[in-house]
């Protein structure tokens, strides 16, 4: 595990095939009353449409203990398949929204 088990805890994990390729790290920072909605929002996205688009590996996303932060850890086949779904429209439909409830930072490992 990347994250320390003692400051996140394991939320949910969506794999479409074994992680083995590019990472990325994106910490989306909100509101108390947000992180659980935000989490479920991301899952839902992640299940019906970004799990589905080329290159996809995995999603796992966890919730900081003591802060209103999520953190998804997520692997793509190839840095060119991560790049390219962040400009697909099933991945960027959800952005909006995101954007308006957290801060995000993403940090490719």
């Amino acid at each position: 595990m990347i994250l320390d088990p003692e400051e996140y805890e394991h939320y949910c994990t969506i794999t479409a095939a074994e992680p083995d390729g590019v990472r990325a790290l994106v910490t989306l920072r909100t509101t108390y009353d947000q992180v659980a909605l935000l989490a479920d929002y991301n899952i839902a996205e992640t299940v019906s449409a970004v799990r589905h688009l080329p290159g996809f590996q995995q999603a796992a996303f966890y919730l900081a203990r003591n802060e209103p932060v999520l953190v998804e850890h997520v692997a793509w086949e190839t840095g060119e398949h991560y790049a390219a779904a962040r400009t697909h429209p099933s991945f960027t439909r959800h952005l909006h929204h995101v954007d308006a409830v957290a801060e995000v930072t993403v940090r490719i490992l």
